[in-house]
C-alpha cells in the first residue's frame, strides 16, 4: 500500500525522505519532510484538520489519496472531502513558512545570526542582550497583570526568541546548544518530580518541597543544602527578601510572626528624620521589614509594589491630562492623604 501511495504521488523517499505519521501522533511530525498522515479509521476529518491547523497555515495544500487517484485541496477544506482518504499527503515546507512550530523559530534565529543575516543581530553578545531579555520578561508579567491575553501571547513569543537567541550564541561559541538546554530542563523536571514520573508517594505540598530540596542537594553533591541556593541576588530587592523568607520556612528554620516584622518597620519608619546619620541603612531596613512582613502574611511584596506603581502611573497620566497636581488619593486612597 505504501508503494502505491508513493507511486501515485510521484514521491521518491530515497531522494527526498518521507515520514509516515498516524493521525494521533501528529505532534511528532516534522514539516521539513514530506508527510503521509494516516487518518484514524472511521474518524471525522474535522478532528484531523484541527490537529494539522496547530502546525500548518490554513492555505497549506494537502493531497487526499484513495484507490488509484489523488485530489489536492486546501487544509482549511480538508473536512469537506466526500470520501475519507486512505492517506493525507503534505509536502515538505521551509521552516519559516510553518510559523506555528518551534523549529521555525529555531531556524529564523540561526538565519539572523548567519554570515548573510541581520548585521544588528550578528553584533549581539550574551552581555549586550541581557537588558532585552529582562525587558521582555517584565513585559510578559505586565501583560499578565493587565490580563491582556493577546499581548501575553506576543510577549511570551519575545521571551522564547531570547531564550533561543542565547542558545544560538552559545552554540556558535562551542559552549552548548539548544538540544543541551532542552535535555537539561527536561531531565531536571522528570528527576525532581518523582511523585509524578516515579513511584514516590507524597501526602502534602510540604513533602514535595522537602523532596525538591533533597534532590537539589544531591545534584550539587552537597552534604547540606544552602537555604539560598538558586536565589539570584540580581533579582528585584523586594522579591529577593520574600524568597529568602520562604526558603527559611522551607528549611524548617524558625521565623518570627508577621507582627514582629510590622513592629520593626514601624520603628525604622519613626527613625527616619532629617539629619539622620545613615538614612540609607534605615530606609533599607524599613523596606526589608515591610517585605518580610508581606512574606510572613503570604503576600508578594514585589507584586504589591508593582500594582501600586500602576496606580501611580495612572494618577500621573491623569494629572498631566487635566493639567493639575498629583492626586495622592488615586494612589494611596482617601484615608491616607490628610
Amino acid at each position: 500500500m505504501l508503494e502505491r501511495w508513493l507511486d501515485i504521488l510521484g514521491l521518491d523517499p530515497a531522494t527526498r525522505g518521507v515520514q509516515v505519521v498516524p493521525a494521533d501522533r501528529i505532534g511528532s511530525l516534522s514539516p521539513e519532510l514530506p508527510a503521509l498522515i494516516l487518518p484514524e479509521s472511521g474518524a471525522d476529518l474535522g478532528g484531523l484538520k484541527a490537529r494539522l491547523l496547530e502546525i500548518y497555515p490554513p492555505d497549506t495544500t494537502v493531497t487526499l489519496v484513495g484507490g488509484d487517484r489523488s485530489v489536492a485541496v486546501a487544509l482549511a477544506a480538508l473536512d469537506a472531502a466526500v470520501e475519507p482518504p486512505e492517506v493525507v499527503f503534505i509536502d515538505a515546507r521551509p521552516p519559516e513558512t510553518v510559523p506555528r512550530t518551534f523549529r521555525a523559530l529555531e531556524h529564523i534565529v540561526a538565519r539572523l545570526r548567519a554570515p548573510d543575516g541581520c548585521p544588528w543581530d550578528r553584533q549581539q553578545t550574551h552581555q549586550s542582550t541581557k537588558p532585552f531579555l529582562l525587558e521582555e520578561v517584565y513585559e510578559a508579567v505586565d501583560a499578565i497583570d493587565r490580563e491582556d491575553w493577546a499581548d501575553l501571547r506576543e510577549e511570551l513569543g519575545d521571551v522564547l526568541f531570547h531564550v533561543l537567541f542565547q542558545a544560538q550564541l552559545a552554540r556558535e561559541e562551542g559552549r552548548f546548544n539548544l538540544g543541551d538546554v532542552l535535555e537539561t530542563v527536561n531531565t531536571k523536571l522528570v528527576r525532581r518530580h518523582p511523585h509524578v514520573f516515579g513511584e514516590v508517594k507524597v501526602a502534602s505540598i510540604d513533602e514535595i518541597w522537602a523532596n525538591w530540596e533533597e534532590l537539589k542537594r544531591a545534584e550539587r553533591g552537597e552534604a547540606e543544602a544552602s537555604p539560598l541556593a538558586g536565589v539570584p541576588r540580581a533579582m528585584p530587592a523586594l522579591g529577593y527578601a520574600a524568597q529568602v523568607f520562604q526558603r527559611l520556612r522551607r528549611f524548617g528554620i524558625p521565623v518570627p510572626e508577621a507582627d514582629v516584622f510590622l513592629a520593626a518597620a514601624a520603628r525604622r519608619l519613626n527613625a527616619l528624620r532629617p539629619g539622620l546619620q545613615d538614612p540609607d541603612r534605615v530606609l533599607g531596613e524599613l523596606l526589608l521589614a515591610v517585605a518580610l512582613y508581606a512574606a510572613a502574611r503570604g503576600l508578594d511584596p514585589e507584586d504589591a509594589l508593582r500594582q501600586a506603581n500602576r496606580r501611580l502611573a495612572a494618577a500621573l497620566e491623569e494629572a498631566v491630562r487635566l493639567g493639575r497636581g498629583l492626586d495622592l488619593a488615586e494612589v494611596f486612597g482617601p484615608a491616607d492623604t490628610a
